[in-house]
């Protein structure tokens, strides 16, 4: 092994439970042994294919692994690692290992993407609640897809960078290219939200709807079809104040988790209260 090469690679990233996110580890070392790439401490098809896919982007990036036991580990292994977002920490940690990247670049940034076979980087679900994690424990940069850029970046303490292959990324913390900035978010006008006013009698249904909005209560509507319980209840989001910035970061988050924030056009801080049919 050489002087410039560390025992172990390690790069930081997160795994997404439900609505919050926990930091994990991503580290490989290499041993002597039968050429195998194994990976422990992820749940699911797609983390534990991941091996595969680094190899292919690794390859198609020019970098060829050594014909040794790599062995890779998303700690603590307890936390549920499910989907592709580790690709990209995975491929950092053998680079790392390998003497390609700094070991400095792991402790400092964190890394959330897929991998394409021809190495590109593809966009996860779940970027805002993970970046948000990252950034509470001190990470400083966010490496993530193109299409990821605009929702990491509503977590405003980090620093994001978007990069389209591992090409990039190398060449991005080697210095030889600048990162590039930030996609700035398409604002499409919002529909407008059905008035209460438009409501004609109802004066009792109204009223309930109307102390419903205001002291924050569940409501439940039963008639007949066609009695006005749809008309009513797409007219309650027009009378509740807008989100404050608590709320509406966690109605970003859900729809962050769902992958509804992946592309340049939908990832803004919505603070209209949201309405569902």
């Amino acid at each position: 092994m050489s002087s410039s090469e560390p025992v172990v690679g390690r790069a930081r990233s997160a795994a997404v439970v439900g609505l919050s996110a926990l930091e994990v580890n991503v580290e490989v070392s290499m041993s002597a042994g039968l050429p195998s790439f194994g990976v422990i401490g992820a749940s699911g098809t797609a983390a534990r294919q991941a091996a595969d896919r680094v190899r292919a982007a690794l390859s198609a990036t020019g970098v060829r692994l050594p014909p040794r036991r790599i062995l890779a580990s998303i700690a603590p292994a307890d936390v549920p690692t499910a989907g592709a977002g580790f690709d990209l920490p995975l491929a950092v940690a053998v680079l790392i290992r390998l003497g390609v990247l700094p070991c400095e670049l792991g402790e400092r940034a964190g890394f959330l993407g897929e991998l394409a076979l021809d190495g590109g980087v593809r966009p996860v679900p779940a970027v805002l609640p993970a970046a948000r994690c990252l950034a509470v424990a001190g990470v400083t940069q966010l490496f993530v897809s193109y299409a990821n850029a605009s929702e990491a970046a509503l977590i405003g303490q980090l620093q994001v960078v978007p990069v389209g292959t591992v090409d990039e990324l190398v060449a991005v913390c080697s210095g030889d290219r600048a990162p590039a900035g930030v996609p700035v978010p398409l604002r499409t006008p919002a529909a407008p939200i059905p008035d209460m006013r438009d409501v004609r009698g109802q004066d009792a249904a109204r009223r309930a709807v109307e102390i419903a909005a205001a002291g924050g209560h569940h409501m439940l509507l039963l008639g007949p079809p066609g009695c006005g319980k749809s008309m009513l209840a797409a007219r309650l989001p027009g009378l509740l104040p807008p989100l404050d910035d608590r709320r509406a970061l966690e109605l970003a988050a859900v729809r962050s988790v769902a992958g509804l924030l992946a592309g340049t056009s939908q990832a803004v801080v919505g603070r209209a209260p949201p309405w569902r049919r």
